[in-house]
């Protein structure tokens, strides 16, 4: 009912269409930079830890920038550019943050592996799922959420990966994502 009357009241648009036009096309130049990278990433974990699908939650808005950054690095790539990058682009979160899923949980996996004896059941849990990025099990089986213990760690590797491989792309070390999209369950 909420889309049927959002399409009436604004001449055929869609919410889609009206967040890309008054949300995200602003924001799309304050976007690729490192501050906006790591307070996005900061925020859709901290959403995490009460509970909540922090990618899910940001998704109308990060998918829309991600993409529209990503189709233009891939038209860059086409057009033969060799300079000219977005480095907050594309799949940038599936491919350098999400590792194992949201919290970066496979390298939580292997800590337990490598130390946490005890914890058999989390690791036989989640390590298949973590494989393809799904970390639901971990997140709320070990549980982060609502841990204070594990939510410093949970929200603060992410962060610091995005900004290691933000200022890797940027200077030079790895090449910027030219693919608006990838499945984020690619292992």
């Amino acid at each position: 009912i909420i889309g049927v009357l959002i399409k009436k009241f604004t001449g055929g648009l869609f919410l889609n269409d009206l967040l890309t036009t008054y949300l995200a096309a602003p924001l799309k130049g304050v976007a690729d930079s490192l501050g906006s990278t790591m307070l996005i990433t900061f925020f859709i974990h901290a959403l995490w830890t009460i509970g909540l699908h922090g990618a899910n939650i940001a998704m109308p808005v990060t998918e829309t920038l991600l993409m529209d950054l990503g189709a233009e690095n891939a038209a860059l790539a086409q057009a033969g550019a060799t300079h000219g990058y977005h480095v907050f682009a594309g799949s940038f979160l599936d491919a350098f943050v999400y590792l194992g899923g949201s919290g970066m949980i496979l390298g939580l996996i292997i800590a337990l592996i490598i130390a946490g004896r005890r914890r058999k059941d989390m690791i036989a849990l989640g390590l298949a799922p973590s494989c393809f990025n799904i970390s639901e099990p971990v997140i709320f089986g070990l549980p982060i959420v609502l841990n204070p213990i594990y939510m410093i760690p949970f929200v603060l590797a992410p962060v610091i990966c995005s900004a290691v491989a933000y200022m890797a792309i940027k200077i030079g070390w790895v090449m910027p994502v030219i693919m608006p999209k990838i499945p984020w369950v690619t292992p």
